[in-house]
């Protein structure tokens, strides 16, 4: 959001990747077992794309 302070900008991207990292290695390990996939890679994608983006997004209840 405009106006978040820097340092709460650089946690929300930190925060951002370890979720992705996490998501796609669950994701990963899904598929070398072998395990069924759901949702399936579209909505995965999708879905993780949504929550990324409201990592970044989201209004901040932190007055700097």
């Amino acid at each position: 959001p405009a106006g978040l302070d820097t340092d709460l900008r650089e946690q929300r991207l930190v925060a951002m990747m370890m979720l992705m990292t996490a998501a796609m290695a669950e994701r990963a390990r899904m598929v070398e077992d072998g395990r069924p996939l759901v949702p399936d890679h579209e909505a995965f994608v999708a879905n993780l794309t949504d929550m990324l983006v409201g990592i970044i997004h989201a209004p901040s209840a932190v007055v700097v």
